[in-house]
Formats: structure tokens, C-alpha cells, sequence
């Protein structure tokens, strides 16, 4: 499953990247794709900044991917496509065209598929999971105990050793 969600975080860092270019190369153009209003200049130039840097973290987070870290993606990811819905439907600033409703069902998708790999994951006690993390250290204090009952016996025989001589 860990392949499948550095696999899914890649995807999702191409997609970023792609919007984010797209939107620094020809603000005029995408602007007419994803609003109704008055270009900003500004406005645009911050959007392309967050996406470019958000699929910078996509990509960084690919590599080793956390349970928290993913979980925030994700996350982030479901908000930016439920918000970027209700501009389409609710307050209609944001035009129903193939690119943006095909953006909110990827945002979507990818959102849903991390949260549902993290959740698999965290069940089923994978290598990267609190769990798998939790069991391992549990496994490794009895023996620490054990090693430290050890030492304890050896350092009591040697007292005993010198008080007999």
C-alpha cells in the first residue's frame, strides 16, 4: 500500500505543478477557466505560488511517506475540492467547465484514495503505521528489561565476590 501512496502523492504533485505553471505562463487565459470575476493579478500570482509549493511538499512527502503528513494532504486536498465546488455551484464564480470539474473530481479522488491508503495501512499495522511502531517497541522491552535484570545479577555476584574475600 505504501507504493500505491507514493504513487498517488507523485500524481497529485504533477497535478499542482501543472496548474501552478499554467497559471504563471498565461494568468489571462486560465483566469477565464477558473473564475467569473475580474482578473487579479495578485490573487493569481499567490495561487500559482501555493500550488507550485504545495507540489513541491507533494513531491518531498512521496519519498517517505507519514501517516500525519499524508493525512494533512489529503485532507487539504478534499477542502480545496469541496470550497472550488461550492464556487462552481453555490456562489457560481467559477465556471462548470471540463478543466474545473474534472480538477474537483481529481482532488477528490486523490483526497479520498490517500485517507482510505492511510486508514488500510494504519489497520492492518504496515511498516509505517503507529501501530507496527508501537508493537516494535513493545517487542523491545522485555529484552531491554531482560539485559538490564542481567547486569543487575552480574553486578550483585561481583559485590558478593568481594565481600567474601
Amino acid at each position: 500500500m505504501r507504493e500505491q501512496i507514493q504513487i498517488s502523492l507523485r500524481i497529485s504533485a504533477v497535478f499542482f505543478l501543472l496548474w501552478s505553471l499554467a497559471l504563471a505562463a498565461d494568468p489571462l487565459a486560465i483566469h477565464k477557466l477558473i473564475s467569473v470575476g475580474p482578473l487579479d493579478p495578485v490573487t493569481q500570482a499567490m495561487l500559482s505560488g501555493s500550488f507550485l509549493g504545495f507540489a513541491i511538499l507533494l513531491l518531498i512527502s512521496s519519498n517517505d511517506p507519514r501517516d500525519d503528513f499524508t493525512g494533512g494532504m489529503a485532507m487539504i486536498m478534499i477542502i480545496l475540492a469541496a470550497v472550488s465546488a461550492f464556487s462552481m455551484v453555490g456562489s457560481q464564480t467559477m465556471p462548470a467547465n471540463i478543466y474545473t470539474v474534472l480538477s474537483i473530481v481529481i482532488l477528490l479522488g486523490l483526497g479520498i484514495y490517500l485517507i482510505a491508503g492511510q486508514m488500510q495501512e494504519m489497520f492492518s499495522g504496515g511498516a509505517g503505521s503507529k501501530r507496527a511502531v508501537a508493537r516494535t517497541a513493545a517487542k523491545k522491552k522485555p529484552a531491554k528489561r531482560k539485559a538490564a535484570k542481567t547486569v543487575a545479577k552480574k553486578t550483585k555476584k561481583k559485590a558478593t565476590k568481594k565481600k567474601r574475600r
